[in-house]
């Protein structure tokens, strides 16, 4: 199987200057290396597919691809832990170089190819949500009694932190009214 993210440039190359745009498509995950150690971290399925979209502009002894990686994504409200899913678009900017040097960060093009697959994943997995919402407004859960707040409502009271209490004064509040 060819990997769908390498794209061969050699004749983007030749003429300094060059644009092209390309758009491809295929697995995000294809070894399955990349699931996250956490059972609740937000992730990329390794059987999700990811589109790139790039334009290549080459100059001399190096491309840039500047586009955007888009995958599904899924993963539990920071607030309800009700699974949340959606589409992550991440914006890339990239230089492929013929030679690398110690202080360059690029990636490499070798045998007149660049791989974008690396790329795409790489801003993706950056991208990923890290405290996700089901929506804006999520209530959560109530700390005392679990209730999911956005469907019911409880009558447990806040719980008084009497660490505060000095700054309560301040305010003119007596912390066990609550």
């Amino acid at each position: 199987m060819t990997d769908p993210f390498i794209v061969h440039v050699a004749v983007l190359r030749r003429v300094l200057g060059t644009v092209t745009d390309v758009a491809l498509v295929g697995p995000f995950d294809p070894d399955d290396e990349l699931a996250p150690t956490a059972p609740t971290a937000s992730r990329i399925e390794a059987d999700a597919d990811m589109e790139i979209t790039a334009t290549l502009t080459s100059s001399k002894g190096s491309i840039m691809a500047t586009g955007v990686a888009t995958a599904p994504w899924s993963g539990l409200c920071s607030r309800c832990a009700l699974p949340v899913r959606g589409t992550l678009a991440a914006p890339f900017d990239e230089l492929f170089m013929e030679k690398i040097g110690a202080e360059e960060e690029a990636y490499p093009i070798e045998n007149d190819m660049i791989d974008l697959g690396p790329a795409g994943r790489e801003w993706l997995i950056v991208g990923l949500p890290l405290l996700p919402l089901c929506r804006q407004d999520c209530a959560g859960l109530c700390p005392s009694c679990g209730v999911d707040r956005n469907t019911e409502s409880c009558s447990c009271a806040a719980p008084v932190d009497t660490r505060w209490a000095a700054l309560d004064a301040l305010k003119g509040e007596d912390p066990q009214e609550g």
